[in-house]
């Protein structure tokens, strides 16, 4: 690249940069996807985490867990509740998932992680 092209690629090289840089804003993040709302959760922020598994993802790893069918699995992140549908579908008899448990204050609970086999 001759000279002049290559100030002209830099320039606009650091024209994406500061781009980029006002997009994360001062956490230094870029915020992407869907907008976020804060819950009670250490990780809450930032880009949002409610995003639903297809049914056809649990199938393809449910085979890995097949010695779980028969234990208590405990789907903390509820979303619609469909994961559990699905999972009930795969053979999984046991699944915990209720839409209003606040996984972060819920694992606190002793007396009833005692009761849970598996997190998934």
């Amino acid at each position: 690249i001759g000279d002049a092209e290559g100030d002209a690629a830099s320039a606009d090289g650091s024209a994406v940069q500061r781009k980029r840089r006002k997009r994360a804003g001062r956490s230094g993040l870029e915020q992407r996807g869907p907008p976020t709302v804060q819950g009670s959760g250490a990780m809450s922020g930032g880009a949002s985490d409610e995003w639903q598994t297809a049914r056809r993802s649990w199938e393809a790893v449910s085979g890995i867990f097949s010695s779980w069918r028969g234990r208590r699995v405990w789907m903390p992140f509820y979303y619609d509740g469909k994961c559990a549908d699905y999972l009930r579908e795969l053979g999984f008899k046991q699944v915990v998932h209720r839409p209003n448990d606040d996984f972060f204050i819920r694992v606190r609970d002793t007396k009833f992680m005692k009761k849970i086999d598996f997190i998934w």
